[in-house]
């Protein structure tokens, strides 16, 4: 390959067999005894780094976004730690229009957070489904909470914007609102926003969206009244 060229996942399945491209794990584990394949290509390398710029030893990977996609979800079975569970439901706990809503958080992991809302009268609108404004809050909330949990303390949460796009009628016996984190950065945080309605052991994508969030730095929350 010409030096210069970008590297795609394509050139790397090449690369991985050549005696003298990448280390193979085979061979560094005979030298050293440990394996540098890492568990996903980073993204310079994914968007125009040069082998000139891939240092020996680089932790590669040639796996799809399919494939990322689904260790992420793998990721939502962990649980966060006590502490920062306490400090997502301390906060909503806070949140009035939640309570109003008779919405809850049933999961809390280390970037993304899952919240239920039952399915009742007064969240419907005029043809039984349940109405937008309730499917959009749920799924603005989960995102926040799951931004919070990465955030430091001290800090509080903003939503900056988020887009919902509703797939299907809202309907079952309760809404499951996912917020996943996408991004998590210094100041913003990017996450993704699903919602299924749960009927019996039957889940149905009704929404899906993207959310931003900002990080607030020594802003304390309104206490509960």
């Amino acid at each position: 390959m010409i030096p210069g060229h970008a590297v795609t996942p394509r050139h790397l399945s090449g690369l991985l067999s050549a005696p003298d491209g990448f280390d193979l794990p085979e061979r560094r584990r005979a030298e050293h005894g440990t394996d540098v394949l890492a568990s996903r290509l980073t993204a310079e390398t994914r968007h125009g780094s040069t082998l000139d710029q891939i240092q020996p030893g680089t932790r590669v990977d040639i796996r799809d976004d399919t494939d990322r996609q689904g260790d992420m979800r793998d990721q939502t079975e962990q649980q966060a730690s006590p502490e920062v569970q306490a400090r997502i439901r301390s906060s909503f706990e806070r949140q009035g229009l939640m309570r109003h809503l008779g919405a809850r958080i049933v999961h809390i992991a280390p970037g993304c957070v899952h919240i239920v809302l039952p399915n009742r009268p007064e969240v419907t609108q005029q043809h039984g489904y349940i109405h937008a404004g309730a499917t959009s809050a749920i799924a603005d909330s989960a995102g926040g909470y799951a931004a919070f949990t990465l955030f430091p303390e001290n800090t509080s949460v903003l939503t900056v914007e988020y887009k919902i796009n509703l797939l299907a009628p809202a309907e079952g016996d309760h809404l499951e609102a996912v917020g996943m984190v996408l991004k998590a950065g210094r100041t913003l945080t990017v996450c993704t926003l699903e919602v299924f309605g749960v009927q019996d052991e039957h889940r149905t994508l009704v929404a899906t969206g993207q959310q931003t969030l900002m990080c607030v730095n020594h802003r304390s929350e309104q206490p509960a009244p």
